[in-house]
């Protein structure tokens, strides 16, 4: 697998796996990337805040931070290109994004939810399409979509409301529509 320095100059960098964690923040999507750096991969960071990705790039070997919002299609487009034009195909998407709120069912704002539906599945599906054909035509790859089980459950008279349950059926989607060899989906929820 040859990586590229820059768009249109073919110049191999590693044969290093490429991961694109999405969602680095301070607490599961930093540990997501230092776990796959310490792994030997190429990571690629991305979230819409710069600081936390950009202090991981310098602290960490061959870690690399784009700034992306994944709920945007166009954005999520631009920077996957800018991965695969830089570095090669990923081998590995982490969906680690989440937006969320507490309040229960008569509080929770829907513009709040809508934004979060936006985030959590909405950005699930425009990676995925960049990224899954590739993965397919190599035969190899993975799409894990890391989603917390406090979404799933009550705590006292509040729920949390992260409008992510879409997520796993997008996952089980992409399983059924992809080669059965090829990447391969699946969801997480630590407890």
């Amino acid at each position: 697998m040859a990586a590229y320095a820059t768009a249109g100059e073919e110049t191999p960098v590693t044969d290093k796996p490429i991961a694109i964690v999405t969602g680095v923040g301070p607490g599961t999507g930093s540990a997501i990337v230092r776990r796959f750096a310490a792994g030997g991969f190429r990571v690629i960071a991305l979230a819409r805040s710069p600081d936390r990705i950009r202090a991981l790039e310098q602290e960490l070997p061959d870690t690399h931070a784009v700034i992306c919002d994944v709920s945007s299609e166009s954005e999520v487009r631009e920077a996957v290109a800018r991965v695969r034009n830089s570095y090669g195909p990923p081998n590995v998407l982490i969906h680690n994004a989440v937006g969320g709120g507490w309040g229960t069912f008569l509080e929770i704002e829907p513009a709040m939810l809508d934004r979060n539906f936006q985030v959590n599945v909405m950005g699930l599906l425009y990676l995925a399409r960049e990224v899954a054909p590739e993965m397919i035509k190599a035969g190899n790859g993975a799409i894990p979509c890391h989603r917390q089980y406090v979404s799933h459950s009550r705590q006292g008279e509040l729920c949390r409301l992260c409008a992510d349950q879409g997520s796993p059926a997008y996952s089980v989607g992409i399983d059924r529509a992809r080669c059965r060899s090829a990447c391969h989906p699946c969801r997480l929820c630590p407890d």
